[in-house]
């Protein structure tokens, strides 16, 4: 179906790069930077998308197995994770609310508040964005992801500005920013997937057959954030049949 449209996807990427590029405007703008953040994700997503479609490739590779995942139930499992709460120098962080955006990139934000460790009572809200990253299957077969952080965005100080000190509200941010790089809890999507075929010994009978096992070769290979889903390509490549078990006598 996706590739039925492989001219759409590069038009959407003009439309955004053009936003994109359109939002420069006075250093330390907030908004404007993490508006910046997320377009420059969802160009990044498309872009990958549009040059695999010009080279004649499929969306996805086609022999791999489709897992389609609805971003409400991710928003769940990542809500679940909630709060987030960590302390950065003389600062506490504490994220409680998620909002995320499958759209060329599996974008999330972080909201909640930061305050004085010592002066809890004045705090002023804060936002994390970023996206999720390093789509796996674990050990387990368990399909597993984690958040990297893009950009920190402080926003009503309630009177912080008067214990900054010699930073500013940029250093600050990008103090948060690279601590809390890997700390946020990743997550891990209900999908399991075999990692092998068992098949059984017959003991008795005409016919009987040692138990044996294969093992599967199992990997991500590809991600699509699009249209609310998050479509993951998961490639399985099996490998030879061992014996498990010697054969029961008669």
């Amino acid at each position: 179906m996706l590739c039925g449209h492989r001219f759409l996807p590069a038009a959407f990427l003009v439309s955004l790069a053009g936003l994109g590029f359109g939002c420069g405007g006075p250093k330390g703008g907030g908004e404007i930077h993490a508006r910046r953040v997320v377009l420059q994700r969802e160009v990044e997503g498309l872009r990958e998308l549009v040059s695999r479609l010009e080279r004649g490739e499929p969306a996805l590779p086609n022999n791999d197995v489709l897992v389609s995942i609805d971003e409400r139930l991710v928003k769940t499992l990542l809500e679940a994770q909630l709060p987030f709460q960590v302390d950065v120098d003389k600062y506490h962080l504490r994220l409680d609310r998620a909002e995320l955006t499958f759209r060329g990139s599996p974008l999330v934000t972080l909201e909640g508040e930061i305050a004085l460790r010592d002066k809890p009572g004045m705090a002023g809200e804060v936002r994390v964005l970023g996206a999720f990253a390093q789509i796996a299957i674990d050990k387990k077969g368990a399909l597993t992801t984690s958040v990297e952080v893009d950009h920190v965005d402080i926003r009503k100080l309630a009177g912080l500005e008067g214990f900054l000190g010699s930073e500013n509200l940029n250093d600050v941010a990008r103090t948060i920013r690279e601590r809390i790089q890997g700390q946020i809890p990743g997550i891990a999507i209900p999908v399991q997937v075999q990692q092998a075929i068992d098949i059984p010994a017959l003991t008795s009978g005409p016919v009987r057959l040692q138990a044996a096992t294969m093992p599967l070769d199992i990997g991500v290979s590809q991600v699509l954030a699009s249209t609310g889903s998050l479509w993951v390509a998961i490639r399985v490549k099996p490998g030879v049949f061992i014996k498990v078990a010697p054969l029961g006598r008669r």
